[in-house]
């Protein structure tokens, strides 16, 4: 009899003991966050790129990843960033009892404005089990790229920035210099330079130190075109373009000159009479004779310095 009692006591002992080891194992819960950045896993100092001023989704994907019947409740998440808040959205496989169970994904979603630079924030899931609090957290970053771009146009090296700008002689040589800037904090590419006036094409000189294609934040590149004077008041426009990711930007200078064509005419009357050969009028010898000088300009620019003078010498014209 004592033989038959011992080994159920030692079963039954066993089995007392194998009890809670399986409590315990069975509600064992693990709190996990995926946080993402427009879709994209970006830890800090890796993140996505996006246009300054444009709209940021950030999404939190909250699991239990622990064993079988675990459970975790009072779920919450939390941004590092105030205004950030998230929002639960949907339950992956819950069963709407208000418990995160082992193979749920809670999703959580915040909105917001990208700013210009490095831009890093972190999400914090918070739960509970059995009066004993849980957390986990997971980082996320963006580049926020704010491109610009500006061009100076230099006229004959003048930045001419209203009419007329430099007189230059109808036929004579002028030369346009675009001189183009990245105002922004990112690296432009597909860099361009056009002009307003059919025939001008502003072709690359230099400045592009590191010969990557791009015109970086630090960089100054040149073109120039040239071309000849034409009469009267002329006016063109620099465009300057590039691009970062999908915006493009541009930015325009104009800037003039007056081709100039001085000229003068001069008509001599004598005694009112515009004598085109000899003999002219008959003056009797003693009599006064006057000479009119009429000085016109035949060119389209203002004349200075204007004199008159006469072959005869005592024959002095005045104004």
């Amino acid at each position: 009899m004592k033989k038959r009692i011992f080994p159920v006591l030692m079963l039954t002992l066993m089995l007392l003991l194998m009890i809670p080891a399986t409590m315990v194992l069975a509600c064992h819960p693990t709190l996990t966050i995926v946080k993402t950045t427009l879709g994209c896993d970006g830890n800090y100092g890796d993140g996505v790129k996006v246009i300054a001023g444009t709209s940021v989704t950030w999404k939190y994907a909250v699991s239990n990843t622990g064993t079988n019947d675990s459970y975790l409740t009072n779920i919450s998440v939390t941004d590092s960033v105030p205004g950030v808040t998230p929002i639960l959205t949907e339950k992956n496989g819950g069963d709407n009892d208000n418990r995160l169970e082992k193979g749920e994904t809670w999703v959580y979603y915040a909105t917001g404005t990208a700013v210009s630079g490095d831009y890093s924030n972190k999400g914090t899931a918070h739960g509970c089990y059995s009066s004993t609090n849980y957390t986990a957290s997971d980082t996320s970053s963006y580049f926020g790229g704010a491109p610009g771009i500006n061009i100076v146009k230099y006229t004959n090296n003048q930045d001419v920035i209203a009419a007329p700008g430099p007189y230059i002689s109808v036929g004579g040589a002028v030369t346009w210099r675009y001189v183009v800037t990245n105002t922004g904090n990112i690296a432009l590419s597909n860099i361009s330079v056009t002009d307003s006036v059919a025939g001008v094409t502003p072709a690359y000189v230099s400045g592009d130190a590191n010969t990557n294609n791009k015109l970086d934040t630090t960089e100054t590149w040149i073109f120039t075109a040239s071309g000849t004077a034409v009469a009267g008041q002329y006016h063109n426009t620099g465009t300057a373009s590039g691009k970062w990711a999908c915006k493009t930007v541009t930015a325009t200078d104009d800037s003039w000159y007056f081709g100039q064509t001085p000229g003068i005419n001069i008509v001599k009357y004598t005694n009112d009479q515009d004598v085109t050969a000899a003999p002219g009028p008959d003056i009797t010898v003693g009599n006064a004779v006057t000479w009119k000088y009429v000085v016109t300009n035949t060119g389209n620019i203002a004349l200075s310095s204007v004199s008159v003078t006469d072959s005869v010498a005592g024959v002095t014209p005045a104004y």
